[in-house]
């Protein structure tokens, strides 16, 4: 495809004699046009969530972003689909994208209905419930925010908070069962034996006489 400049635009006009007026307001739209096509769109002002919508004049990769995992919202360098930082992570990685993912990546795995995005070796994303609490973001708040971009309203499972677990886990008791034994054995007393006690007086010598050299 050949592309002109609005310069040699202007020439061609002259010189297919068509009247000033006619050419000022071609180029004037063209011109409009060109601008709008390659203006970028602004960056949130609070944390917003991925909400399935992709910006096409924002960088392609992912970014962590309070563990939200949205879109890089850097323009891209060169023409290209990434800005610097995850054109550089992408050129380093074995799998040729940034660290936490491309854009596409991120929304084949969105869900609006289970927040589940885990980039390899991370952890996975966290409800905007849990960011709203640290940044002090209401829900209203975030919805404007979001309708100023032209994404809408967020998704109800975001402004809901992670379930946990009250205390320690419970501790399973194992139950030994011992086989009975043909032979029940008889619990054995405590302390000293008791002295058995012998009548001295009914003991012949011979006995007398063992127990002495006892």
């Amino acid at each position: 495809m050949t592309t002109i400049t609005l310069a040699q635009l202007t020439n061609c006009l002259k010189e297919l004699d068509i009247a000033e007026n006619i050419q000022t307001e071609i180029l004037k739209t063209l011109s409009t046009s060109s601008n709008e096509k390659n203006k970028k769109t602004e960056s949130p002002k609070i944390p917003i969530p991925f909400c399935g919508h992709i910006e096409k004049t924002w960088c392609c990769g992912v970014r962590k972003n309070h563990r939200l995992y949205t879109q890089c919202s850097k323009a891209p360098v060169d023409g290209g689909d990434y800005c610097k930082v995850c054109k550089k992570q992408a050129e380093n990685r074995a799998n040729g994208k940034p660290k936490f993912g491309t854009i596409m990546d991120r929304l084949n795995q969105w869900d609006d209905k289970k927040l589940s995005y885990q980039p390899e070796g991370e952890k996975v994303e966290v409800p905007y419930h849990t960011v709203m609490s640290k940044m002090s973001i209401d829900k209203d708040m975030a919805n404007r925010e979001t309708n100023r971009l032209g994404w809408g309203d967020i998704p109800e499972i975001h402004f809901t908070a992670k379930k946990k677990g009250r205390g320690r886990p419970k501790k399973h008791k194992t139950k030994i069962e011992v086989s009975d034994s043909d032979e029940e054995e008889t619990p054995k007393k405590r302390g000293r034996k008791k002295k058995v006690k012998m009548n001295v007086d009914e003991m012949d010598d011979a006995t007398l006489l063992s127990l002495l050299l006892e």
